[in-house]
Formats: structure tokens, C-alpha cells, sequence
């Protein structure tokens, strides 16, 4: 009997014991120590007349496998790659000639319509790694590289540049019209911008 008591005694307390454990366990904060440095390299002037953005999603299949598509040779992702792709013209190329006394401006050399800039997010689902076949870091990088190498190719493919040209040339037809109120005339060479 003395030593049920004892046994009794060491189970309550092993037991007390595991429920503050895992009470305190549970109540622990998990502290994070991040440190980012942020260098400011160069700033630019830019004269860039975005005149159309389109969205691109796209599921992407990667499959990477050594002679034979076997489980344990294969690596394999699902990934979801979407993009803002913004389109326009660049108006550092076009010359702006002014002539005061005749009221005229002149704008040619305006250059045809292209991609200004793309924006893209890489979401990855179902990775799976073979036994004799991992993913690196160059991989990933190589990932991220031809999912945004394939939205810009869809994007000039698509009708988002014809587009960019037409909205320009009606932005420069407006701001024509509101020169030409002022009294000024406004001659635009826009054979470029066209083809």
C-alpha cells in the first residue's frame, strides 16, 4: 500500500508537471530578429506616357527529371504566375521643337509603342522532389526568369502595344486640342508611334 501511494504521488506530479509544460509552451512568443538595409542607388527623370496596363494570370507546369520520368529522378512544380504588364511610350526619344512667335510646337521622333514595365508574383503549389533530384535556389531563380520571359512574350503577342499606340495618339490629340484653345498650333509626326 505504502508504495501505491508513491506510485500514485509521482503520477500526479508527472502529470502536473506535462500540463505546466504544456501550458507554458503554448503561452511562449516567438521572437523575430530581421534586419534589412536599404540603399537608396540612383534616381532618374523619366518621360514615360503608360497609356495601358493589362493583367496576366497563368498556371505554370515545371518538370525536371534525369533520363527516365521516374518518381524518385523527377522534381515537379505547379505554379502560379500573375502579372501586370503596363504598356506605353517612351517620351525621352521624342523631340519637342517650340517656335514662339508662330505659336507652333513641334513633336516628332515619337517612338513606337512598348513594354514600360512588368510586375509579377510567383505563387508556388505542389512541389515535389524526386530522391536524386532537388530544387536549388538556381533553379527557383530559373523558374521565376521564364515565367516572367513567357508573360512578356504573351504580352506582345496580345493586343496590349496596338492598343498603347491608339491610347497615345488620342492623348496627344487631346492635349493638341487644348493647345490649340490657347492659340497655339500643334503639327505631330506620328508615323512612328503608328507602325
Amino acid at each position: 500500500m505504502k508504495y501505491l501511494y508513491y506510485i500514485l504521488i509521482i503520477l500526479v506530479l508527472g502529470s502536473g508537471g506535462f500540463l505546466l509544460s504544456e501550458w507554458l509552451q503554448s503561452k511562449r512568443e516567438t521572437k523575430i530578429n530581421a534586419n534589412a538595409e536599404i540603399v537608396l542607388e540612383k534616381i532618374k527623370k523619366v518621360a514615360k506616357l503608360v497609356t495601358v496596363e493589362a493583367y496576366f494570370s497563368e498556371m505554370y507546369d515545371y518538370k525536371d527529371f534525369y533520363s527516365f520520368d521516374w518518381s524518385i529522378f523527377r522534381k515537379k512544380a505547379l505554379i502560379r504566375v500573375r502579372a501586370k504588364v503596363s504598356a506605353g511610350v517612351n517620351l525621352e526619344q521624342a523631340k519637342f521643337t517650340t517656335f514662339p512667335e508662330q505659336k507652333l510646337l513641334k513633336i516628332s521622333n515619337i517612338p513606337p509603342a512598348a513594354i514600360i514595365s512588368m510586375d509579377h508574383d510567383i505563387d508556388y503549389y505542389d512541389i515535389t522532389e524526386g530522391t536524386f533530384n532537388s530544387f536549388s535556389k538556381d533553379d527557383f531563380n530559373r523558374i521565376n526568369n521564364d515565367a516572367k520571359t513567357h508573360i512578356r512574350n504573351t504580352a506582345e503577342k496580345s493586343q496590349i502595344l496596338p492598343q498603347a499606340r491608339r491610347q497615345a495618339l488620342d492623348l496627344l490629340r487631346g492635349y493638341t486640342d487644348i493647345l490649340e484653345i490657347s492659340g497655339w498650333k500643334v503639327e505631330i509626326d506620328s508615323s512612328q508611334l503608328v507602325q
